[in-house]
């Protein structure tokens, strides 16, 4: 998490992204921390670097985080999903 604070306080956003991506699916992690990794990405795709794929993104989480911490605000997301 200090190296993806670091990239963003430097609007490195795609190399941020590319991060995420590593760390979100990787077995040594908790699934929160996985969560948290799937999420952090969904807002630097959608809101950085205004990202197409965001909103696959977002359905992905609820499918895999669906009682998540976070669900409810992913949701939001998805709704505004075309």
């Amino acid at each position: 998490m200090q190296r993806l604070s670091q990239l963003r306080s430097q609007r490195r956003f795609r190399e941020a992204s590319e991060l995420l991506r590593a760390a979100k699916d990787r077995d040594d992690f908790s699934p929160e921390q996985q969560e948290r990794f799937s999420y952090e990405l969904g807002l630097i795709l959608a809101d950085q670097l205004q990202d197409a794929g965001a909103c696959a993104l977002w359905r992905e989480h609820l499918r895999r985080f669906p009682s998540g911490s976070r669900a409810g605000k992913v949701h939001t997301r998805v709704q505004r999903c075309p």
